[in-house]
């Protein structure tokens, strides 16, 4: 399951305010303890957790110049699949996913914001 933070209102008391990121994994938690493998919750520019049974991950956003939002989460789902698909490595398509949706907000619009295999390649050796 993958949660973006502004869209968990049904899983939490309406009075909740899950900013902390000890919140947030308290909720992960209590839907691991019901049964879920696997919870990934998208923050934004802030970070993205992956919580499972044995372990908490947490993978920081990277940091960039937002001129429209629309679709990064759908943008993030989307690259996330493929490459969870591709090689089963959940932690590198949670990177993978959390580049490709920081690139696309830097561009206006949805699909036409996304970006190349070749930019978000580029994007990452940036930070190595």
């Amino acid at each position: 399951m993958v949660i973006q933070i502004k869209e968990r209102k049904p899983l939490t008391a309406p009075t909740s305010d899950l900013q902390s990121e000890e919140q947030i994994r308290a909720v992960a938690t209590t839907l691991i303890e019901k049964g879920l493998k696997n919870v990934i919750v998208t923050m934004g520019s802030r970070k993205v957790m992956w919580v499972t049974k044995e372990d908490v991950h947490v993978v920081d956003s990277h940091k960039v110049k937002a001129v429209d939002t629309t679709g990064a989460g759908d943008d993030f789902i989307g690259c996330f699949s493929h490459y969870f698909v591709k090689n089963g490595d959940m932690l590198e398509a949670i990177k993978m996913a959390t580049a490709f949706a920081a690139l696309s907000v830097t561009k206006w619009g949805t699909q036409a914001s996304y970006p190349s295999l070749e930019e978000v390649e580029g994007f990452l050796e940036t930070f190595v």
